[in-house]
């Protein structure tokens, strides 16, 4: 299967870690046998890049972390892709958040921000918002959208039967998404969708799905995203990941 893939895509959340926030060492030995056959490695995640420093990023070529706002070639270190939000939108979501109430923080690349602390030096790339009830998100999402933002990401307890206390939010610019910025590494790498692999779990890895050939979806994932899979592999808690290559690494 892998004989003709030349980069794979990996989600983090609920994908390459488990329900403790850790790449397995199975997941990061599959990752680097990717690595060793020339396959180009790319972490595709919702999360901003300070996040990612406890992780060995030796295992990734590059990494597009908030939701696809920002590509990094880690190779080179340096920013080769980013979408950032204006004055005008943090304004935007800010009044918003104040007028209910809403926690809010903004990512940057190399940290976060509350709305009154946001840096000069750094490019603010997503908002995140945390609020308490179901329809509070719908009336989010509605909001967004009439100012060409959109939410790009919902915490799963949003889809799945239980009481939460929050849900957390992503927003991005409206075209903002995974599946964008992947469509165009692919193209400045000169690699075809053919060539691709992808792994994730949630709504925001849907146009991941979209931009890739091979899609895998995680058995821990949602019901809609594993629907749309080419293949479902164990859960994040069982080395999905790692199970999914090794099982098939050498099968044509």
């Amino acid at each position: 299967m892998f004989k003709d893939i030349k980069i794979a895509f990996f989600d983090l959340d609920g994908t390459l870690t488990n329900s403790d926030g850790l790449i397995s060492d199975d997941n990061a030995k599959a990752l680097k046998l990717l690595k060793e056959m020339g396959i180009k490695n790319v972490l595709s995640t919702g999360r901003c890049f300070k996040y990612l420093f406890k992780y060995d990023i030796s295992i990734f070529d590059y990494i597009i972390c908030n939701n696809g706002a920002c590509v990094i070639d880690c190779n080179n270190k340096k920013v080769i892709y980013e979408e950032v939000l204006s004055d005008e939108y943090i304004k935007i979501i800010t009044d918003y958040c104040d007028k209910y109430n809403h926690e809010l923080i903004f990512n940057g690349l190399n940290d976060q921000y509350s709305k009154d602390n946001i840096s000069s030096n750094d490019n603010m790339y997503q908002a995140i918002v945390f609020v308490k009830e179901k329809e509070e998100v719908k009336e989010l999402i509605n909001y967004v959208q009439m100012y060409n933002l959109k939410v790009t990401y919902i915490s799963s307890a949003y889809y799945k039967p239980g009481k939460f206390k929050k849900y957390t939010t992503n927003i991005n610019l409206k075209d903002t998404d995974k599946g964008k910025t992947i469509s165009l590494l692919l193209k400045s790498l000169n690699i075809d969708k053919n060539q691709s692999i992808c792994f994730g779990d949630n709504f925001n890895d849907l146009t991941m799905f979209y931009n890739c050939n091979i899609k895998v979806a995680m058995d821990n994932g949602l019901k809609e995203l594993k629907d749309k899979a080419d293949f479902i592999t164990s859960s994040n808690d069982l080395n999905g990941v790692a199970h999914f290559i090794f099982n098939n690494i050498n099968n044509k």
